[in-house]
């Protein structure tokens, strides 16, 4: 009753022994009408605060910047060995085509078997290396392969350029790939 009486003198302005029942209600209802607009309305202020605070954004900024430079040495890592495997594969498919070179050479009788205890040499003079391996000279600078009289490879080099960098790789003699970059020619 309390805040009855109390709409009742804001509302009208008037003492409540003067305000008849009917303009009282009618009153109140007009008062809260009134008040029911207003909370929606400060409703709808609050709800339309959408966005974030500058706060907010830096901590996503630094959480994102501290993710990134976790992430980059590692996928630099990935692509240096995945720049050094297709190093090798190339090493590799030049190794096979040497040796097919070889052996194309001894049935043409351009290449000679070495005396038994010597080896002979293959190098990137010989064009059809490039050709069977379907490298350019420019990918593939230097190889030199070292092979028994049974005209096997024993041993050999093989140097692989790209862009800038220059590498060599080394068919050691168990058959598998080093890097070699101290190798001169």
């Amino acid at each position: 009753m309390c805040l009855k009486a109390l709409a009742i003198g804001i509302c009208t302005g008037y003492s409540s022994d003067i305000a008849n029942e009917t303009d009282i209600n009618h009153r109140l209802n007009k008062l809260y009408l009134v008040m029911k607009e207003e909370l929606k309305m400060k409703k709808i202020r609050r709800n339309s605060k959408k966005g974030f605070t500058l706060v907010e954004l830096i901590v996503v900024l630094v959480i994102l910047a501290i993710l990134a430079a976790m992430l980059v040495p590692a996928l630099t890592g990935y692509i240096d060995r995945a720049k050094k495997e297709r190093d090798y594969q190339a090493a590799s498919v030049v190794y096979a085509a040497a040796q097919a070179a070889i052996t194309e050479g001894y049935g043409l009788g351009t290449i000679t078997k070495p005396a038994t205890g010597a080896t002979g040499t293959i190098d990137q003079t010989n064009a059809s290396i490039y050709e069977l391996a379907g490298v350019s000279s420019t990918k593939v600078p230097k190889i030199s392969f070292t092979y028994d009289p049974n005209l096997i490879i024993t041993e050999g080099w093989v140097q692989i350029a790209n862009g800038g960098d220059t590498h060599t790789y080394h068919l050691k003699t168990d058959g598998s790939w080093e890097a070699d970059d101290s190798h001169t020619w």
